[in-house]
């Protein structure tokens, strides 16, 4: 296997994250989450507090 070819699946899930705006990368990112960790408890995001 060629270098570039380890290394495409990593640059794929960087480019995935780097595309998500804010709540799109909380959504990814619970669900990762709960497929790692089954006890995993997603929390409301509250946004900024000024």
């Amino acid at each position: 296997m060629k270098p570039l070819d380890k290394n495409y699946p990593t640059l794929q899930f960087k480019n995935k994250i780097h595309s998500k705006s804010g709540i799109e990368f909380q959504s990814f990112f619970e669900n990762i989450m709960e497929k790692a960790f089954p006890d995993f408890q997603k929390i409301k995001p509250c946004g900024n507090k000024d």
